[in-house]
């Protein structure tokens, strides 16, 4: 008897396992999720999870899964811009200064003004304009220059 496939060429399971994946990211408890498992032990679950994620077809549909999630929640340069400029206009509103200066300072940091430990990456002269801050000052939303 052949087994039911989808149009990616899994079985219901194979298809449950993906997105068990997608949740867990993790291939043992997404083939618990997915199969019966009851009388296995963990290493039979393991070895069998496993032979799962390394078919062909499962490997293809779990990248699908993880582009569409993506493609879901992408988040540019843009969008993180304008929310610090959003918060940074509230904090200004409601006169809190800590708040201003953590928004302008993330921003700073999005467009590569500090480094980790929050120096500055390059010494630049004296009245002379950092140019990450140039181009943080210069940055409108629309793309527009």
């Amino acid at each position: 008897m052949s087994r039911a496939v989808n149009k990616d060429g899994l079985t219901v399971k194979q298809e449950q396992f993906c997105r068990e994946y997608q949740i867990t990211g993790n291939a043992s408890e997404a083939y618990r999720r997915s199969y019966s498992t009851a009388n296995m032990k963990p290493e039979t679950v393991n070895r069998r999870a496993k032979e799962v994620l390394d078919n062909g077809k499962v490997a293809a549909r779990i990248k699908q899964l993880q582009a569409e999630v993506a493609k879901k929640y992408v988040c540019t340069i843009q969008s993180l811009a304008r929310e610090f400029d959003e918060a940074a206009n509230f904090a200004r509103e409601v006169r809190q200064a800590g708040a201003l200066v953590s928004a302008l300072e993330k921003k700073g940091k999005l467009f590569g003004l500090f480094e980790k430990d929050n120096t500055q990456k390059q010494e630049v002269p004296k009245g002379e304009i950092h140019p990450s801050l140039l181009r943080m000052m210069n940055y409108r939303h629309d793309g527009s220059e």
